[in-house]
């Protein structure tokens, strides 16, 4: 799935950042996927 928009940046996602989408509670969620 691709997302983009202005509105991810001032949530402090970059463009091409890995992220996880799940949906909890009737909700998707969007998180950062990151590399540990």
């Amino acid at each position: 799935m691709t997302i983009k928009g202005k509105w991810l940046e001032e949530f402090g996602f970059t463009t091409g950042q890995p992220v996880n989408i799940t949906a909890e509670n009737g909700c998707l969620v969007i998180r950062t996927e990151l590399n540990v």
